[in-house]
């Protein structure tokens, strides 16, 4: 499951806008485009959820995530373009969402509404004394 799709990108961008971002060499649109920046930001973003849950792909897509993706594929599809013209606004977005996921790989956000059980757990033990020693046998 993609944690974003066409629909979303049109609540986010005019549909005029889009099909400009996915229009190939000779000015046909390709949804494939779309599915494979989306692809690439969700694998990129899976990949900084790891080290917070053993869940990935996410099974309910926080709207937190959805909009990552969103920033991210835009990104990739301004970049397939052409990279010296992606805008400063999208640049600044995709530098944004990176920062974000590397906070939540640090521990420093919380995803809400990622289930307690599906979260990574670590266990630490502290022990004062040695239970074995060289004496002890």
């Amino acid at each position: 499951m993609a944690y974003t799709d066409k629909t979303y990108f049109l609540t986010k961008i005019k549909e005029d806008d889009l099909n400009e971002l996915l229009k190939d060499s000779a000015g046909a649109v390709q949804d494939a485009y779309l599915t494979d920046a989306v692809k690439a930001a969700d694998n990129l973003i899976n990949g900084y959820l790891k080290t917070v849950t053993t869940d990935v792909p996410l099974s309910t897509v926080p709207e937190s995530i959805k909009q990552c993706s969103y920033y991210i594929a835009s990104y990739y599809l301004y970049d397939r373009i052409s990279f010296n013209d992606i805008p400063d606004r999208i640049q600044a977005n995709y530098k944004m969402q990176l920062d974000y996921l590397k906070d939540i790989a640090a521990g420093k956000v919380t995803i809400i509404d990622i289930p307690e059980e599906s979260q990574n757990t670590q266990v630490v033990y502290n022990v004062d004394t040695n239970l074995i020693d060289r004496n002890a046998f």
